[in-house]
């Protein structure tokens, strides 16, 4: 490997200790990483701007792809492209107050001011989980007929279930959208695919990245608490620190409220399966983890806004009965 950044970037680097599980090389200055392609130029251009403009607001460790120096930006390892990553000082600390660096996070990415056409999500929420939900309907029966397993038999018997809280997210969404209580905090800002406690350290890396509203981050993080955790006071704790920094809207209250409706993590794990053409890649027990805390965290998101310390009521915030 380190022939390739010779040769094509005119760095010597020799190998070090790897960071987050990704074969790592240094220079004696910095860290360097090969990071597969999206496999779209247009996605992989976009998320490195959004990481050179993190770069510049002081998230050193942004890693950033860099040029070859033929002015090209792929090399081909084990023939698959990737983007040669350059991190300048990985984070080591681990964050106290998630809420209120987030908030910052976002507060630093106000600034950007170009709307990226690939990778935001930003206003798009119904129409993307309705493609989302139409796809894996078309599919999900197919596949099981093509690879019978535990696997297909969990999801065929789930299926009702995602249906009816993707059609209750997005319909939860339509009514949001002409709700008139927002205010600047909601506007688009720079966030991650799948917020996570571990985001920020030791690299922030770029095919994380996004263009979308704020909530999208803190329901993420919520998610996860939900699933993994019972600990009410820390997702209280977390809002209350973002809050000190960015307030949010009633509306933004009712986007958190359908993302959290919608069972992202389900389908993160149904997608992972559908693609997946070996039945030891089928990830049936990680489903079969998610189904059996459907029911806690239902409960929880019934409790949501008594969680954090929301009266829902006063400010006029529709919920489900349901829950």
């Amino acid at each position: 490997m380190e022939h390739i950044f010779q040769t094509e970037y005119g760095i010597t680097v020799r190998k070090t200790d790897s960071w987050d599980n990704k074969e790592t090389f240094t220079d004696g200055t910095y860290l360097y990483f090969f990071l597969p392609s999206s496999g779209e130029g247009a996605v992989d251009m976009e998320q490195a701007t959004l990481a050179y403009y993190l770069q510049e607001r002081q998230y050193e460790q942004t890693a950033l792809p860099i040029p070859k120096q033929d002015g090209g930006w792929y090399v081909t390892i084990a023939g698959r492209q990737c983007l040669v990553m350059r991190v300048n000082t990985p984070a080591r600390d681990a964050i106290q107050k998630m809420g209120s660096t987030l908030a910052c996070f976002h507060q630093a990415s106000e600034g950007y001011s170009f709307m990226p056409q690939e990778i935001s999500s930003y206003g798009q929420w119904g129409n993307l989980w309705t493609n989302k939900l139409t796809m894996f309907e078309q599919h999900a029966e197919k596949a099981a007929q093509q690879y019978p397993s535990d696997f297909y038999r969990l999801v065929m018997d789930i299926l009702p279930y995602v249906i009816g809280r993707s059609e209750n997210a997005i319909q939860y969404m339509k009514e949001t959208e002409s709700d008139p209580r927002y205010h600047q905090g909601d506007r688009g800002v720079i966030g991650f695919r799948r917020f996570s406690a571990d985001a920020f350290t030791p690299v922030i890396w770029p095919h994380e990245l996004v263009y979308d509203h704020p909530c999208r981050d803190i329901a993420e993080y919520l998610r996860t608490s939900f699933l993994y955790s019972s600990n009410d006071r820390e997702c209280r704790e977390f809002l209350e620190d973002y809050q000190s920094v960015r307030r949010l809207s009633v509306f933004g209250m009712r986007m958190l409220y359908a993302r959290l409706i919608f069972p992202a993590d389900l389908f993160d794990c149904l997608e992972e399966g559908l693609a997946a053409k070996e039945e030891k890649l089928f990830p049936f027990r990680q489903l079969e983890y998610l189904v059996e805390k459907q029911e806690m965290y239902e409960r929880k998101l019934a409790g949501l806004f008594r969680i954090l310390g929301i009266d829902e009521e006063q400010l006029q915030i529709p919920v489900l009965h349901w829950l």
